[in-house]
């Protein structure tokens, strides 16, 4: 009963044989599964200068804010002023 593990496992040290040299019977073409070998590019990095640029987010607030309301009920017909621009006391356009 000792015998056939024992041959099993002289089978299979048979067949994972070096099977991947160059001429043999189990070696494919052109690399493992028959598939040619990859093609490789080179760089030759050179150290350079480079500008540097600097992008920052913000926001910016007045340091005053006042909002322009009417003292009357109504409907606004005109508005004499510009949105965003200076308003002088006493100015009418």
């Amino acid at each position: 009963m000792r015998l056939i593990p024992l041959l099993l496992a002289a089978a299979m040290l048979c067949a994972c044989g070096a099977g991947g040299e160059e001429g043999t019977a189990n070696s494919a073409p052109g690399g493992p599964g028959g598939m040619p070998a990859p093609e490789v590019t080179t760089v030759t990095v050179q150290p350079r200068s480079l500008p540097v640029t600097f992008e920052h987010v913000g926001q910016a607030l007045g340091s005053r804010e006042v909002e322009v309301r009417a003292r009357g009920a109504g409907i606004l017909l005109r508005r004499s002023f510009t949105e965003g621009e200076p308003v002088r006391k006493g100015q009418a356009d």
